[in-house]
């Protein structure tokens, strides 16, 4: 009787690697879109589909099982892959890969998919928005034709199990999520942000959890600043208060402001060094607090070198976040 071919998940997690390697493996969708697809074509591969967050980076496929149970035969598909999606950029590092990386297989893969999608291996435990990352994931797949009948019944069975972990614990009582701890940190630090202006970088989903979480606490000021006008205005109207800009704005809005939290996808930093040192002169060296949620970064870190400003990331949060945890793990 012919074996069964063999499911795993390879990936790295903000519990596995550093930011700075998640910021490498990071993939965008219409990257995704290029890759994926001719990758399949190219390699053993039967079926695969890529999650790509913030907080992690996943290749869940599935191997002809003499393949995919020969040593390292994962790893080095995964770095034949890593390598495609780097193109012109040097790999990275074998060991620092490989120091970075999981490996699940069969059972083991199956548990793991189904606690990322109901958001039990998550940064803030609970949390729903990578139940509708994990969702768009497998759509996307669907529609690259990527995944077969025992991907899709996978997917399917790891959202109907998130939906059980949301409906049968408490577990996602009370909301927490990364956009929440950036509010939350930002009021830890700054104080009462009634007397403070926001400034909230990006339209995206992210960016409007925070900037709904601001609202709650009436700051001074609040202003949303986007690439695209139209989606700050939207989000402005959506949530009742603040003014909308485009990003060529965003030196001028930056001299009014006292906390910025930035969730974009644009290519390289928002924020630089130099920019934000001349900027600091303008503004007298009021102190200024920036909170960067977007992976791969808006934010120059290299700003932590200047007078006054104060700058965290994701991986900062984590701290935060961990006061709102215990109940939900033990729920």
């Amino acid at each position: 009787m012919k074996e069964p071919p063999l499911i795993f998940c390879i990936g790295a997690n903000h519990n596995s690697a550093h930011l700075d390697v998640r910021e490498e493996l990071f993939i965008n969708r219409d990257g995704i879109e290029h890759l994926l697809p001719e990758f399949l074509q190219a390699t053993p591969l039967k079926e695969a589909m890529i999650l790509s967050t913030c907080n992690r980076f996943e290749l869940i496929g599935v191997l002809p099982r003499p393949i995919g149970q020969k040593p390292d035969s994962i790893f080095e598909l995964f770095r034949e892959f890593e390598v495609k999606a780097r193109g012109d950029k040097t790999p990275i590092p074998e060991d620092l890969l490989r120091k970075s990386l999981y490996i699940h297989t069969e059972k083991d893969a199956i548990e793991h998919i189904f606690r990322v999608a109901s958001g039990l291996d998550s940064l803030v435990i609970g949390e729903t928005q990578i139940t509708g990352q994990f969702k768009k994931a497998h759509e996307l797949a669907i529609r690259m034709e990527t995944v077969g009948p025992i991907l899709n019944r996978l997917a399917q069975d790891g959202l109907a199990t998130a939906g059980k972990v949301r409906t049968h614990t408490d577990i996602g009582r009370k909301p927490v999520s990364i956009s929440h701890a950036a509010i939350d940190l930002a009021r830890k630090v700054m104080g009462d942000i009634q007397n403070h202006v926001v400034t909230i970088i990006g339209a995206g989903e992210m960016s409007a959890v925070a900037a709904k979480n601001a609202v709650k606490y009436q700051p001074k000021g609040l202003y949303i600043v986007n690439r695209t006008l139209k989606n700050a205005e939207a989000l402005v109207q959506e949530i009742g208060m603040g003014e909308a800009f485009e990003l060529d704005h965003l030196s001028a809005i930056l001299k009014l402001s006292d906390v910025v939290i930035s969730s974009t996808s644009k290519e390289g930093f928002v924020l630089t060094h130099d920019e934000l040192e001349t900027m600091q002169k303008a503004r007298l060296f009021r102190p200024l607090f920036l909170i960067d949620i977007a992976l791969p970064r808006d934010i120059d870190p290299k700003v932590n070198e200047l007078d006054n400003v104060y700058h965290f990331d994701i991986d900062d949060l984590k701290q935060v976040v961990a006061e709102h945890i215990e109940e939900r793990r033990l729920a």
